[in-house]
């Protein structure tokens, strides 16, 4: 992994005109809107902040489809809008999940009434705390757009502790005692777990999506892909420009856990690998000469235990 960089960019088209100008606004993320001409082809210049520039080809626009935005900068709802240039078959049905941890946990369906766009709006209230996905597919199992969005921690545990020392001496038995309450101070019973570290040796690591949080380890590291620079600026507040760079990681490092046409489209497969009624060793026996296989070959092979006990068994190597 590396650290972000700020970078300006500019798009042009395929006559070099300038269409669009963006920049980065949070950890090397940034976004753009562009409404793409049909047979029209762009390409991004990028500079970054030693000045060098660096060109990238932008796919090629699709000539149909639906376009989905997401605002999740409400406190009390998740608000969708979907459109499309007019060329849809709208009489085919559409339907829109969310998705959380593998989960569906609302259905829509989508109806066009006519129209180009729709919007509907989806009570937080109702969702999981944590990565939530909306997809829009069709009965075929085509996905026409998908969508990450992050739904914040709202119950939280208060951890109150007394009896801790300033100092302890080694091997000094430690005795404390402490309460979990909620935000209203009513005591919760729950399960938890408690890790103690001596603070004087303690030094940050720079483990891929490494923080302190187990609550943003859980809810955005495990569900995003790649290494995500200062997890835990992410869980520091709960404002508009903390929704926002959230919402950028998901539209950048977001990945999906299923395929969704390999699902309603199952591929015939071999297994490779049938279920093991014992210990099964694989391998190929192959010359010290210009590694070649040796066929014909008595091979043995004896397995060990820490106790010295031991298993063997023989075979002879094919082609």
């Amino acid at each position: 992994w590396s650290n972000p960089i700020s970078v300006n960019g500019i798009i042009y088209n395929s006559r070099q005109e300038r269409v669009v100008e963006t920049k980065t606004t949070h950890q090397g993320m940034g976004r753009f809107a562009l409404t793409p001409t049909e047979g029209e082809s762009y390409h991004m210049q990028v500079t970054d902040e030693k000045g060098k520039t660096h060109l990238f080809n932008l796919p090629t626009p699709e000539t149909k489809g639906v376009v989905m935005t997401v605002n999740n900068m409400n406190d009390k709802q998740v608000e969708v809008h979907l459109s499309h240039n007019g060329r849809m078959d709208t009489t085919k049905a559409l339907g829109l999940t969310v998705m959380c941890r593998g989960r569906v946990v609302q259905f829509e369906q989508i109806k066009w009434n006519g129209n180009t766009s729709t919007s509907l709006s989806i009570a937080k209230e109702t969702l999981p705390e944590g990565v939530n996905q909306l997809t829009l597919f069709d009965t075929d199992g085509r996905i026409y757009a998908d969508r990450l969005f992050f739904i914040p921690l709202t119950r939280s545990v208060q951890f109150s502790l007394n009896g801790k020392k300033a100092i302890y001496q080694p091997r000094e038995k430690v005795e404390m005692n402490f309460k979990l309450t909620d935000t209203e101070g009513n005591p919760v019973r729950t399960m938890f777990s408690l890790a103690v570290r001596d603070a004087d040796t303690d030094t940050p690591t720079n483990e891929p999506n490494g923080g302190g949080n187990i609550a943003a380890n859980l809810l955005l590291g495990s569900e995003v892909k790649g290494y995500i620079h200062n997890l835990d600026y992410y869980f520091e507040a709960d404002d508009e420009p903390h929704r926002q760079a959230l919402d950028l990681l998901l539209c950048t490092q977001g990945w999906r856990r299923y395929d969704w046409e390999k699902m309603i489209h199952p591929e015939e497969f071999t297994v490779k690998y049938p279920a093991e009624e014992g210990i099964l060793i694989r391998g190929e026996l192959t010359s010290t000469f210009r590694n070649r296989i040796k066929e014909g070959a008595d091979i043995k092979v004896f397995l060990y235990n820490g106790a010295g006990r031991s298993l063997k068994g023989s075979c002879l190597s094919d082609s």
